[in-house]
């Protein structure tokens, strides 16, 4: 798997959240990553999941996002949902 940052968005490869699209909010460990959607994971309750179990779609998902996240801010539930229903809308069209 390519190198992921915080802000990436990436697929759920297998689970019960298998083909979700996640926001990397952090890292733990060398092998995991955090992941929320704001909606069934949210930010303050990020899903930890193997690298191998996610395939990377986009190296930075949303500009905004990914910076909140490298200088430590507060990011909403709210701001995720909004930024994977953009990206969604986008990539279908």
């Amino acid at each position: 798997m390519d190198e992921v940052d915080r802000g990436s968005i990436v697929l759920s490869l297998s689970g019960h959240d298998k083909a979700n699209f996640f926001f990397v909010v952090g890292f733990e460990e060398e092998n995991y990553l955090l992941l929320a959607d704001g909606k069934f994971r949210p930010i303050d309750h990020p899903k930890k999941k193997k690298k191998k179990h996610c395939k990377l779609i986009k190296k930075i998902g949303n500009e905004r996002i990914a910076d909140k996240l490298a200088s430590g801010e507060r990011v909403s539930d709210a701001d995720l949902r909004k930024a994977l229903k953009l990206f969604l809308k986008e990539e279908v069209i």
